[in-house]
């Protein structure tokens, strides 16, 4: 069978162009054979390292736990169509070993057909079983130019304490949902992870969250910045991201005022509040955007063009939904004097919305659609 899967696969090096929809995500991955005959080993580390591509992107999106459960589907449902999962792969120099030899393949794999393979077999997605989730906020004191970071060795104290507090605050909050976060801090998970600078990029997300099981993170920075009538203000920027989809589930901001003479690391009844209600507000959308199945669609952009009354949106909205049963959210995102753009959670790509959508009823005039692009549908008002 991967003999098999590797011929399929290794097509699509020359017709990799026909798969250029939908987004992609590169690996590097290094694979080794004893196979002794260079243009066989060539051809077997080729398969090898398609096929290992795949199961470590399934493995991570369902977790190890419902990857080894469902492994014989996994290889009969998802892997044996993987030829259209793969629309690029490259291998590097053939090396050769005590053993054989080893070679480094770049593989490029279309992550929305992967998902909506997942969906389509219904081994994507499992709504009563929430997942872990993993704090990563770092602490920034602008006024004085500190920073603290669980997952770094700064020994900043006073933002320490506050990140701490944070972080018990949301495990309850979070709890309340049924989420069960991980105590970074409390647990000393630094010391188990040493590669991360204080600004994380996508590959120690990545590590990080697949180090401790965890398919959310909470992302974001809590600044201490200069302004406010005391002089000081805490500034919190936060969202939830499902790692494996890349999709944002909650997003919370605010900023207040530090009291008077306020001590960085001395939490406060008044400040305590505070982290109490950024986390409950971020934990109710969290788990929304979970019950509703947001991770299994993609978000996508409506555009209507013209200045439009709440009544006139209302109507697009309703009309809209009544047309397309699959969008599970339709809120605007943007009104001005100009144009109205909405945010959407579909399952459906705007491409296959279009002719069911081409026209919407709105009082006396009508929506007509005037332009479709792979994320977004533009609209125009008409009499």
């Amino acid at each position: 069978m991967t003999s098999h899967l590797g011929r399929i696969l290794g097509a699509l090096l020359v017709f990799g162009s026909l798969y250029a929809g939908g987004a992609t995500i590169e690996r590097s991955v290094d694979v080794t054979t004893k196979e002794k005959n260079p243009a066989t080993a060539r051809r077997v580390l080729l398969d090898q390292a398609q096929t290992q591509a795949i199961e470590d992107l399934v493995r991570e999106t369902l977790g190890p736990e419902r990857f080894q459960k469902n492994r014989a589907a996994i290889q009969s449902k998802v892997l044996r169509l993987s030829s259209r999962l793969i629309p690029f792969s490259k291998a590097g120099n053939l090396e050769t070993t005590a053993d054989g030899h080893k070679m480094s393949v770049q593989v490029r794999i279309n992550v929305d057909d992967l998902d909506q393979l997942l969906i389509n077999q219904g081994l994507y997605f499992e709504s009563d079983v929430p997942p872990v989730i993993l704090p990563l906020v770092a602490w920034i004191d602008k006024t004085d130019s500190e920073q603290f970071a669980w997952w770094t060795t700064n020994p900043n104290q006073g933002l320490a304490n506050w990140s701490a507090e944070f972080e018990q605050v949301s495990r309850r909050e979070f709890l309340k949902e049924g989420f069960f976060i991980l105590a970074p801090q409390q647990f000393r998970f630094q010391e188990a992870y040493t590669e991360g600078g204080f600004k994380l990029g996508v590959s120690d997300i990545q590590k990080l969250s697949a180090q401790r099981q965890s398919q959310v993170v909470i992302l974001g920075e809590v600044q201490i910045i200069a302004g406010g009538a005391t002089g000081r203000e805490l500034e919190l920027k936060l969202h939830t991201l499902h790692v494996p989809r890349n999709r944002v589930l909650g997003q919370v901001g605010r900023r207040v005022p530090l009291e008077k003479n306020a001590k960085v690391g001395i939490v406060s009844n008044r400040l305590r509040d505070v982290f109490e209600t950024v986390a409950k507000d971020l934990a109710n959308q969290t788990i929304e955007a979970w019950q509703r199945g947001a991770i299994q669609s993609n978000n996508y952009r409506i555009t209507v063009a013209g200045s439009l009354s709440p009544a006139q949106i209302e109507a697009f909205r309703d009309g809209f939904r009544t047309k397309v049963r699959e969008v599970k959210t339709l809120r605007e995102r943007l009104i001005n004097s100009t144009s109205t753009t909405f945010e959407m959670d579909s399952p459906v790509a705007p491409k296959d919305l279009a002719q069911r959508v081409s026209e919407i009823p709105v009082g006396s005039g009508k929506m007509v659609l005037k332009d479709v692009l792979a994320d977004e549908l533009r609209y125009q008002f008409a009499q």
